[in-house]
């Protein structure tokens, strides 16, 4: 999904934070340098208040510099619920987005008509594993970005409208850089309130020199200009 070049605050339902409007999320209209290595389920679609994933915050560079945190180049870690009716533009997001192997951000936010809102991000991370979820509140009010058993942030978004489908994978906005094969583990999704390990109704999006792969139905593998 597309978040770069910063726009002007715009006021949404919870907050007020950077927006970053970039090329529309769907992936036909994505920049030549915008690259995907994303495994995807539709199980349940259409009903998904969901996704989860086990993976490690990789030592990747994506030959950027330490800074801002959302100036190319750089690679992400992700994973991404789009949202009925607008799924190609409208989404909520967690995961690791990597500077330098050494400089790397856990961030959340969602997108609202294609403009990427950043909620947060917090630095220090190191390439340990975590859970990674997002998931709707029982009541339907609210979305929680969870990494293990912390709630990292909780609020109104997309109320009572409900996940296309869930994503996980390697996304980035530099071709030349080399990310070694590493792994989403665990993959499940959401529905009202049960997991459920993905298991069919599987699909991928890839671009070159991106690769990756389902080495099982709850294991997906992503690289680039390294092998697949």
């Amino acid at each position: 999904m597309s978040r770069l070049r910063r726009s002007a605050l715009v006021m949404v339902p919870i907050v007020t934070l950077g927006v970053f409007v970039g090329a529309p999320s769907a992936y036909a209209r994505h920049t030549p340098e915008h690259k995907y290595s994303v495994g995807i389920s539709t199980g349940a679609a259409d009903n998904l208040t969901g996704v989860k994933v086990y993976r490690y915050d990789e030592n990747i560079s994506a030959g950027g510099l330490c800074g801002d945190p959302y100036v190319p180049p750089i690679m992400f870690q992700s994973q991404w619920v789009p949202i009925n009716p607008n799924p190609a533009n409208d989404w909520i997001e967690l995961g690791t987005m990597h500077k330098t192997s050494s400089c790397k951000y856990w961030y959340w936010g969602y997108a609202v008509n294609g403009a990427w809102v950043s909620i947060g991000t917090s630095g220090n991370v190191g390439n340990a594993g975590h859970y990674f979820e997002i998931v709707r509140g029982p009541t339907g009010n609210t979305w929680k970005y969870n990494i293990d058993v912390t709630t990292i942030y909780e609020a109104p978004i997309y109320v009572q409208r409900l996940g296309h489908h869930v994503h996980a994978g390697l996304e980035g906005y530099n071709p030349a850089a080399v990310v070694p094969q590493h792994f989403y583990y665990n993959l499940q999704f959401n529905v009202g309130g049960p997991w459920y390990y993905w298991s069919t109704h599987l699909t991928d999006v890839m671009s070159p020199p991106m690769c990756g792969g389902f080495s099982t139905n709850t294991l997906w593998r992503s690289s680039q200009n390294s092998p697949c």
